[in-house]
């Protein structure tokens, strides 16, 4: 075991448990455990204070549609999270969060190795953080391309009148199964689970489809508490998602 100098805290690098210790205080194990939907106002509070906007019924989601993970402090509060979401032939990560009082020990290096153990038969995909690129690159992750994430205080509502090329309508409970056909083309995996609970969830959920009947693309808005967050969202091009 080896000190950080001039750090509060110092910890070990080992596989399962990692060690914290605190000004007059002993080493207490930090284990890795299963969230469950019992946690989920201590993980909305987590996200909270790192600025994330999540609500108790997301973390719900986020559970049926995979595995969360995390850690606790000795009072029993979670400090920490990463998901798993496994889609047959990919899987996705995300949700890797730790308690700025609680950073610089390998909380997140060890949640991230323990979701990557869960689905090691196949390829793997996240959105990162600047901060948190050089975690992943670590363990062997590559950039294949940028995304941005938008904020509107103020957008200007369309309405469902459609053009030539489509129709705009919401989503019917007969649509999914073409939904999830077409988002499988777009995402590259079968994440039907997640979608259909998605839907159920989104306060705004509309589809396109061609003069023809063919479902071309679809969009959900999800009402958190501070925000409403758009996606996941396919289109056949640029002006599809704009209506």
């Amino acid at each position: 075991m080896k000190k950080n100098r001039g750090r509060k805290n110092a910890g070990l690098g080992f596989w399962g448990d990692c060690f914290i210790k605190r000004k007059g205080a002993s080493y207490l194990p930090l284990h890795i455990e299963p969230l469950v939907k019992k946690d989920g106002s201590d993980v909305v509070l987590l996200f909270d204070r790192l600025g994330w906007d999540y609500s108790e019924e997301e973390i719900d989601l986020i559970l049926k549609s995979g595995s969360l993970f995390g850690h606790r402090n000795k009072k029993g509060k979670v400090i920490s999270t990463a998901a798993i979401f496994p889609y047959k032939t990919i899987a996705s990560l995300g949700m890797v969060m730790v308690d700025p009082d609680y950073r610089r020990i390998g909380l997140a290096t060890q949640l991230v190795k323990k979701c990557i153990s869960k689905v090691s038969d196949r390829s793997i995909m996240l959105v990162a953080t600047e901060e948190g690129k050089p975690l992943y690159e670590k363990l062997g992750f590559q950039t294949v391309t940028t995304l941005h994430k938008f904020v509107a205080k103020e957008y200007i509502s369309g309405s469902l009148s459609g053009t030539d090329s489509y129709t705009i309508r919401p989503i019917l409970k007969q649509d999914i199964p073409e939904i999830i056909r077409l988002d499988q083309e777009a995402f590259g995996g079968d994440r039907s689970i997640f979608l259909e609970n998605r839907i159920k969830q989104a306060v705004y959920r509309v589809m396109l489809r061609s003069r023809t009947g063919e479902v071309l693309g679809y969009g959900l808005g999800v009402q958190n508490p501070r925000m409403l967050m758009i996606g996941p969202v396919v289109a056949p091009d640029t002006m599809g998602p704009i209506y």
